[in-house]
């Protein structure tokens, strides 16, 4: 280990500056300019000697990556508030512009081939074959108008609009500006005269509803522009007694336009006891259209198989429901809880414009375990990112049936002997594959405590969630003897090889579509506050242990399973292909307020 060295040194600068002038001549009005600034310079260095065992090919490895990363955000704006008509009525106006530009650069070399087994940051090894570098360079701006209007009348009817108008490099100039409108209502309905009898224990209640425009431009940027990618070394084209690089043009979408979220809300919400507990029940509807991602298209059809694109509607409804309780309340004991519960519903409304009538889905989800493999789908009437696998068919003690066996006794060794013929054609092909459960939990909260006894003080934090699942590629890959047949040297597998006795990776099967519903305990505090003195500060020491524990019958490191490739474009939700398991931390720490 100590042969291989990974190091990094970065440097970063913030700087903001804040200025602000409310003119007396006019009460109310105040107008703000706000600019900041984020400078990264930083560079890593992965060094890997010949003599380490995967470095039998490269015979020693020095890898250099640099980045430059600069953003800069300019906001200005006016804020006019005033109360009038014998403080009846009020009202808030503000409207401004902001403008944010992000730049960035990373190059990165390889020098190959040296026998040096001596590090130094920076300095690449004696004797070493510098390789073809690399450099992403990345540039986008980020420009809105925008406009908001509060008002309230005696504190009792509430209403608010605003208004944005966005622009973004990451469209085409005729795609780039959308417009962003939204408003709400609310209602104390505990101020109305029907309500002066109410009893005492009812402290608030409140309606409001609410309409809104949002949308996304995270998709990358020059994703509307043609693009050429440098090839390697090894797809150099022999020309003479020289290798010349050659460069491929990427697949592009050039109407691509702002993915935009219709959503309404309406909620209720209410105080009580003394505002010792407070809760909401709230039910949204929300309606996505132009959605961008990364989807598999016909071959021929564009200069790649995948390519980002919109690629239809997608609707989400749900209720949500918080409660925030003092429970105890005393001069040595004390205890509060907060509680949220959650559900959400998706499902896919359309897949846009499909000339082809036999048209049914857009492949979604690269797996590990060969080339252009997807294990998701976008499916009309399915949810998001739904699971498109085979049936596997179990034996009596419900384990799945091995492959390479002619288990229906027709004579041949095929799919239709593991797995269903859902279409009941005859033969087991793509065509039986189905959707089959969801990355995202269709049930989903939270809890909050805190226990107080005199200076001492006990904390937890929870959260669960079910409905959701995750395919577990590391298992489909690793778990069949083929695994051992195919690798160059011996290696450690999996004890399940010899329970499942699969001979071929079953990629596809729904048996690695596996529950990932999960009880967590993200983190568990107690702490001691020394006895406040006058003059003198207040000390607190805690002790905080995060990522307690985590109940769940998912067979991997973690249930809880985002999107693995970080690129909302390029999406991979709830697909484990060896995800790096959450540390457990042990904090210690002490507060001192002056």
């Amino acid at each position: 280990a100590d042969l291989v060295h990974d190091e990094s040194r970065d440097f970063r600068l913030l700087g903001h500056l804040r200025a602000s002038y409310a003119p007396r001549s006019i009460p109310g009005l105040r107008a703000t300019l706000f600019t900041g600034t984020d400078v990264t310079t930083g560079q890593r260095d992965f060094f890997a000697p010949a003599i380490v065992r995967f470095q039998y090919v490269n015979q020693g490895e020095f890898r250099r990556a640099r980045q430059e990363r600069t953003s800069r955000l300019w906001e200005s704006y006016l804020n006019y508030d005033r109360r009038l008509a014998d403080n009846r009525f009020g009202l808030s106006l503000t409207g401004g512009y902001t403008y944010q530009h992000f730049w960035a650069d990373y190059p990165e070399e390889a020098f190959l081939g040296f026998e040096d087994t001596n590090f130094t940051f920076g300095q690449p090894p004696v004797n070493s074959q510098r390789q073809l570098g690399r450099e992403n360079f990345q540039e986008n701006r980020l420009a809105s108008f925008f406009g908001r209007g509060a008002f309230d009348w005696k504190h009792r009817y509430f209403l608010t609009a605003s208004f944005r108008l966005d622009g973004s490099s990451r469209f085409s100039p005729d795609n780039r500006w959308a417009a962003f409108p939204a408003i709400s209502a609310a209602w104390r309905i505990s101020e109305e005269g029907f309500l002066k009898g109410r009893p005492k224990w009812l402290n608030e209640l409140k309606l409001r509803v609410g309409w809104g425009l949002t949308g996304n431009q995270e998709i990358g940027d020059y994703q509307y522009l043609p693009t050429y990618t440098v090839g390697e070394q090894e797809t150099s084209y022999p020309f003479g007694d020289e290798y010349i690089l050659t460069a491929r043009p990427n697949a592009v979408s050039t109407n691509l336009k702002w993915e935009q979220t219709a959503s309404g809300n309406i909620a209720l919400e209410a105080r009580l006891f003394d505002d010792r507990l407070r809760t909401t029940i709230e039910a949204y509807h929300a309606t996505t259209r132009d959605l961008l991602s990364r989807v598999v298209v016909p071959a021929g059809s564009n200069l790649s198989d995948v390519v980002l694109t919109n690629v239809g509607s997608i609707r989400n409804t749900g209720l949500e429901f918080s409660l925030d309780a003092q429970l105890l309340k005393g001069k040595a004991v004390s205890w509060t809880l907060g509680f949220n519960l959650a559900t959400n519903h998706n499902r896919i409304l359309s897949l846009g414009p499909t000339p082809d009538l036999s048209f049914q889905a857009i492949s979604t989800g690269n797996i590990s375990g060969g080339t252009g493999n997807t294990i998701q789908v976008y499916q009309v009437g399915q949810p998001l990112h739904a699971f498109y696998v085979f049936q596997h068919l179990r034996d009596g003690a419900q384990n799945p049936l091995v492959d390479g066996v002619d288990h229906n006794n027709d004579g041949r060794t095929d799919l239709s002997d593991i797995y269903a013929d859902v279409n009941g054609d005859g033969t087991v092909n793509d065509r039986d594959r189905v959707a089959y459960g969801q990355p995202a939990p269709t049930l989903f909260g939270g809890l909050q405590t805190r226990l107080g006894f005199r200076s001492f003080g006990l904390q937890a934090s929870l959260r669960g969630q079910t409905g959701n699942y995750v395919y577990n590629n590391l298992a489909a890959v690793s778990e069949s003897y083929d695994r051992i047949l195919r690798e160059p040297v011996l290696l450690n597998v999996p004890a399940s090889i010899q329970e499942l006795g699969f001979r071929e990776p079953q990629l596809f099967s729904n048996y690695y579509i596996e529950d990932a519903s999960f009880l967590r305990m993200d983190a568990l505090t107690v702490d001691y506050t020394l006895p406040s003195q006058p003059e003198k500060p207040s000390v607190r020491c805690y002790l905080t242990l995060q990522n307690v524990f985590t109940i769940t019958s998912y067979r991997g490191l973690d249930p809880e399973i985002g999107n693995v490739s970080g690129n909302p474009s390029d999406p991979r939700f709830g697909i484990d292909d060896l995800v790096f398991p959450r540390a457990r931390t042990f904090l210690v720490g002490l507060n001192s307020t002056f």
